[in-house]
């Protein structure tokens, strides 16, 4: 997918709807525990992570995009 890479990541809003049902899960100013489930969202989404997606979660959850790429490449479910 390397025609893909450089191109913009966003949410669709459906996924967008998930990911917000996920953060409530947690208590207010946790957002970082739904990191699992954004990339989650992502890789079903895109079929893979990009660093564009990676940068798209941290703004989301309040994270720095290492912190992000850190379970990303921790974890072999996330391509």
């Amino acid at each position: 997918r390397m025609q893909d890479a450089g191109k913009a990541f966003a949410f669709t809003k459906e996924n967008l709807s998930k990911l917000e049902i996920a953060r409530k899960k947690y208590p207010q100013g946790r957002d970082k525990s739904a990191v699992m489930e954004a990339l989650h969202l992502v890789q079903a989404q895109e079929s893979w992570v990009s660093r564009e997606a990676i940068e798209a979660v941290a703004a989301l959850l309040h994270m720095t995009p290492l912190q992000v790429w850190e379970v990303a490449s921790f974890y072999t479910m996330y391509n």
